[in-house]
């Protein structure tokens, strides 16, 4: 993977996350006020059918995708080896699996799943437009796509929102991890995410139709769906 650009970039956020698999979840929670959770619970609610649950992380949300009444069964997918052992040792229930690999290049056959939930992942990927054409391809017909994450508030929100991120967070996290530069990190991965209109005009370029999106808590966080018709 490390003879490109890309591949040295992915291994480089796997390690990142690799070093705060411990106080991952926590310092989510923290740092949303708790609200993730429901972010989370609001996008589970419109997942059926075998799920693919890609940058799966701690397994969060595979525990709550198994709690749909809807869904068969979740597989999780990740590029971080410590974050994928944590999900097994902690959230490996039956109707469920994990499975290393990278979003950017699916390992499983055409139109495999029904749907595809990617929680506060799609930020890292450096070739959004790519993955969305991957899980396009691995999705059946009358499938959707559940994307959420930050992409950063608007309106009269936003300089909070950018100083909260950009300066509260890293140094909060100072005090319950050493890789506290990760929350540097996630600022500028906020930043550098296309703006709500363009990720839709991106999906509907990778084959997804329906496309809308739904902001969350003041546009803390977004949900974004597509469907393959």
């Amino acid at each position: 993977m490390s003879g490109d650009p890309n591949g040295r970039r992915k291994e480089e956020i796997a390690r990142m996350f690799d070093s705060i698999v411990e106080r991952y979840e926590f310092l989510n929670h923290l740092f949303s006020f708790n609200r993730d959770r429901v972010w989370r619970k609001e996008t589970v609610k419109l997942a059926f059918g075998r799920v693919l649950d890609i940058a799966c992380g701690s397994g969060e949300m595979v525990e709550l995708l198994l709690r749909n009444p809807a869904v068969e069964y979740v597989v999780g997918l990740d590029l971080s080896w410590q974050m994928l052992d944590y999900a097994r040792r902690n959230r490996l229930f039956p109707r469920s699996a994990y499975v290393m690999g990278d979003g950017e290049n699916l390992p499983f056959a055409d139109e495999s799943f029904d749907s595809i939930t990617v929680a506060f992942g799609i930020r890292n990927f450096p070739d959004k437009l790519r993955s969305l054409r991957e899980m396009h391809r691995v999705m059946r017909k009358g499938g959707r796509v559940l994307i959420v994450d930050m992409v950063g508030a608007e309106g009269l929100f936003r300089p909070l929102y950018d100083f909260y991120k950009g300066w509260v967070m890293p140094f909060v996290a100072r005090f319950f991890t050493p890789s506290w530069e990760a929350y540097r990190y996630l600022s500028r991965s906020i930043d550098a995410f296309p703006p709500r209109g363009e990720f839709l005009a991106m999906m509907r370029e990778a084959g997804f139709e329906s496309v809308w999106y739904r902001d969350f808590t003041l546009g803390a966080a977004t949900l974004f769906f597509g469907e393959k018709v």
